[in-house]
């Protein structure tokens, strides 16, 4: 893996990308990954004019490096959430029925339904 130098400090990082982590797996979408970022961000002391932007270059900074772990609980939340009891089973809500499958003999009437 490539480590790319950041000018963040790891404190920040690390506090940034655990918050954007842990909101993904609670299956908040991107704009409330990001605002737990930003609380986590001034939680650690990260002082910027604009944090939201500084968020993102962070946010930004880690994807580079550990997209796949950024991400996992986001798309382990998203499994969860697609995969329910009953889609195994079949869902009809009436019992399917073929219409004209009988054999028809050549001078047979076919039945429309």
């Amino acid at each position: 893996m490539i480590q790319w130098r950041s000018q963040w400090p790891a404190a920040l990082r690390e506090a940034v990308g655990l918050a954007y982590r842990e909101a993904g797996g609670r299956g908040a979408d991107e704009r409330g990954r990001l605002e737990a970022a930003v609380e986590a961000f001034l939680d650690a002391g990260g002082v910027a004019a604009v944090p939201r932007e500084t968020v993102e270059d962070i946010i930004r900074d880690l994807s580079r490096d550990r997209a796949d772990w950024l991400l996992e609980l986001a798309e382990a939340w998203a499994l969860r959430q697609h995969r329910r009891p009953q889609d195994g089973r079949l869902r009809w809500r009436r019992p399917f029925r073929w219409d004209n499958t009988e054999p028809q003999a050549p001078g047979d009437r076919v039945r429309s339904g």
